[in-house]
């Protein structure tokens, strides 16, 4: 009996399309953010993340930097009536998620599968895995990125550093530069083709 070896290769989580190449000017100009406004995104699960959501009202919602915040459905009507200024910009969803990235100078985020969007946009992260999601799979990509230079990993039970370390962040352009450099050293933004040429090269074998 033959054994066929399996060859592994990474290629990366598929991006949407739409998500990628948004300019920081024109994504901006989308969100009415001046271009030399401090940013930071905010945003979880496609459902929200609750910790985080209330993280960033807590921190932010009178004052401080301009906030990116996509919130999801299900929290959205509670922090609305929590946020007293015009340049935090509190969604439950949005359809221009590239713009968001591009427009942000940090962003707060979980690390399921958009840590590859926030590399492919080149977005400096602080990255707080889901405690729970399966076999701690956040952690470990939270760690990948941490471990190349573009993210910060917070741990869910420390999430009240988040602001003070978004602070220091905001204060040091040379480290936001390298993180970006990071993150798209990091980015895998071709994953659907080459996912795409393995299938077929599979079925023509």
């Amino acid at each position: 009996m033959s054994v066929q070896r399996l060859k592994r290769v990474l290629v990366g989580r598929p991006i949407p399309t739409a998500h990628l190449g948004a300019s920081r000017a024109d994504a901006r100009a989308r969100f009415g953010i001046a271009a030399d406004a401090p940013v930071v995104a905010v945003f979880g699960a496609l459902a929200g993340a609750t910790s985080l959501n209330e993280m960033a009202v807590g921190a932010w919602g009178d004052e401080g930097p301009t906030v990116l915040h996509v919130s999801g459905e299900r929290d959205h009507a509670s922090l609305s009536a929590r946020v007293h200024r015009p340049d935090y910009l509190l969604m439950p969803h949005t359809d221009h998620f590239g713009d968001v990235l591009a427009s942000a100078d940090v962003a707060v985020s979980r690390a399921g599968g958009t840590v590859w969007e926030l590399a492919a946009a080149g977005t400096p992260s602080i990255l707080v895995p889901y405690p729970h999601a399966t076999a701690d799979h956040q952690t470990l990509n939270a760690r990948h990125f941490e471990r190349g230079g573009g993210a910060i990993v917070v741990p869910n039970a420390e999430i009240a550093s988040v602001p003070a370390l978004v602070s220091s962040l905001l204060g040091d352009p040379a480290r936001l530069a390298a993180m970006r450099t990071a993150m798209l050293g990091m980015a895998r933004v071709d994953a659907a083709d080459r996912i795409a040429e393995g299938v077929i090269t599979l079925a023509r074998s």
